[in-house]
């Protein structure tokens, strides 16, 4: 059984992580914007144009719920890179139930002008038409008899290069509007969230970056919309489910700078790009990246299955914090240290539940 510690999210511009900063025999201790500092009692002092944030909680008892958006490019270039992760997802979802986490997964694709972020069915015969077992049809979970099978079958049933709508990616798009329709089932108001894109293009192909358009038709998609945005994820996870809710993006994409991956994906039948945006969601929510060009996905995979685990330890801010973070335990503990990591506030060994956590830090008006 995993055990629940804290929540996660991890929000804004990806710090250096602090050093990190003992408790000790200490209840309250001050966390340094740039680098770890020693115990303090002082609490923060105010500066011109911030705001007090004062932000109590108590870690909930132990909560193994974990759901999980599965986010496919559709586009020409995809379906082999997208049947190679459906033969492993199988194994992923293994080993998530044999570390005691109750998991299900919905799917939909980076294509917003047809699917528009709705779920798409799980089928364990793609050619004969039949979905999965039961009511919603939509959501998988560990009751799901031959995994394997499904996940390769769906895949086939979504394909790749259906109409124009489909080159046009918008995976952080797709998201947004897949959250926007939660009443599916997809999401469990206790469960972490954890979300898991393929993609060998960036948002809109380019990301917004003018300079990387290889294709005529990208430069009519270099605007990015405000759905298109990181952030926009990450606002909207907070507005639907408050600043509690734990969650991660996960990424395979064309890493920015592997050149050699690049080489290796425009050898095909499309030209691809570095994932910028993706890469930068990921960064921003304490998920991890993985390589599309990797033969086999199943290391993505692991890095992806602990991202999920390592979140239950962090909590997120409100905020980039002008100046310390005050943190507050009740009751006391020892041997326990916290660092900073971009927004979110990460405890380890993770703070047991029961445990009164507050958070006082500044934020910019």
């Amino acid at each position: 059984m995993i055990r629940k510690a804290i929540s996660v999210l991890a929000i804004g511009s990806l710090l250096s992580a602090c050093a990190p900063v003992s408790f000790g025999a200490k209840q309250t201790v001050s966390v340094g914007p740039a680098s770890g500092q020693g115990a303090s009692t002082t609490p923060p002092t105010p500066s011109a144009g911030t705001r007090d944030v004062v932000f109590n909680y108590t870690v909930a008892p132990a909560d193994n719920q974990v759901d999980i958006l599965l986010v496919v490019d559709d586009s020409n270039s995809m379906y082999e890179d997208n049947l190679r992760l459906a033969q492993k997802l199988s194994s992923f979802v293994a080993d998530l139930a044999s570390s005691g986490m109750n998991w299900q997964m919905c799917v939909t694709t980076t294509d917003t002008g047809w699917y528009a972020g709705g779920s798409i069915y799980w089928y364990q015969n793609a050619d004969a038409d039949t979905r999965i077992a039961g009511s919603t049809p939509h959501i998988m979970n560990g009751a799901v008899s031959n995994q394997s099978q499904v996940f390769v079958e769906t895949m086939k049933r979504i394909g790749a290069g259906w109409g124009d709508t489909s080159n046009d990616e918008r995976g952080i798009q797709a998201m947004n509007l897949h959250l926007a329709k939660r009443s599916n089932g997809c999401y469990r108001s206790n469960a972490a969230l954890a979300v898991i894109l393929i993609s060998d293009e960036d948002e809109r192909s380019i990301g917004g970056d003018i300079s990387q358009k290889f294709y005529d038709e990208e430069s009519q998609r270099f605007t990015l919309e405000p759905s298109d945005l990181p952030q926009s994820y990450v606002d909207g996870v907070i507005a639907a489910f408050g600043a509690g809710k734990k969650f991660s993006v996960n990424s395979i994409i064309i890493k920015p700078g592997d050149s050699q991956c690049m080489a290796t994906q425009d050898s095909g039948s499309a030209k691809g790009h570095y994932g910028f945006r993706y890469a930068e969601l990921s960064q921003l929510t304490g998920g991890s990246v993985g390589s599309i060009c990797d033969a086999d996905y199943s290391q993505n995979l692991q890095y992806f299955k602990n991202a999920i685990q390592n979140s239950l330890s962090r909590t997120n801010l409100e905020c980039e914090p002008v100046g310390s973070i005050n943190v507050t335990l009740s009751p006391p503990m020892g041997n326990v240290t916290t660092r900073r990591d971009g927004q979110a506030l990460v405890f380890e060994p993770a703070v047991p539940q029961g445990t009164s956590v507050t958070l006082r830090y500044q934020c910019s008006n």
